[in-house]
């Protein structure tokens, strides 16, 4: 085992696994967090072939992805659980009550932004330009609304939930920058871009460029 980089007091795995599919999803804020911390691990995307021999082999017991092994064993299969113990072997946990609250009201927020991308996706064709349009117009800035206040509360003046970079921080890139369900949508449906949509928001733009400047972030692959 080794010492996280960034200076966390957690022991890092010699041997970490993300199995996912080929895509961002939820899977996407963990790998950055690895990235970020510059944790090695074995990343490993899976199609559905593969993904049928998992299901089959009883190693996905809700049968989703992404899963986390750790020394070949599973280790949890909820990637919201992932998310936190990858946070915190990088040392990226927020500290304090009341950091800690405000980041995971975030984290909350983000998801109702992400049930909404979903919700767009299982449209029925004949209601996908509406859907779209309530999306944009009125669905995301709502949500948007919620996290900008919270980030106006800060006590810093810089672009983080905290004073330094979180997982919270790299969580909200994840489910809002580029290559995001958000982004796909409004770029598929036209009209305006990721960046006008979001701009009413200075303050969570801010965030989403800091966190999209950071060099393994803006590696990403």
């Amino acid at each position: 085992m080794s010492r996280s980089p960034v200076g966390l007091r957690s022991l890092i795995p010699a041997d970490i696994e993300l199995i996912y599919f080929p895509f961002g999803g939820r899977a996407k804020a963990i790998r950055l967090i690895f990235e970020t911390a510059k944790i090695p691990f074995k990343d490993t995307r899976v199609n559905g072939q593969a993904y049928g021999a998992l299901q089959r082999s009883g190693e996905l017991p809700l049968e989703t992805l992404p899963i986390l092994k750790v020394d070949g064993k599973l280790l949890s299969s909820q990637s919201g659980a992932i998310v936190r113990y990858a946070a915190e072997l990088a040392g990226l946990q927020l500290v304090g009550s009341t950091s800690v609250f405000r980041g995971e009201e975030i984290v909350a927020t983000i998801d109702d932004v992400s049930a909404l991308c979903m919700k767009f996706y299982e449209s029925a064709d004949e209601d996908v330009a509406k859907n779209g349009a309530d999306l944009i117009a009125s669905g995301v800035p709502f949500f948007a609304e919620r996290i900008e206040s919270i980030l106006s509360n800060n006590q810093h003046d810089g672009p983080f939930v905290n004073e330094t970079l979180s997982w919270v921080d790299i969580y909200v890139y994840s489910n809002l920058g580029p290559g995001t369900n958000f982004d796909d949508i409004v770029l598929s449906l036209g009209g305006s871009t990721p960046a006008q949509v979001l701009a009413a928001f200075p303050r969570l733009t801010a965030l989403l460029s800091a966190v999209g400047h950071i060099p393994a972030v803006a590696a990403h692959k």
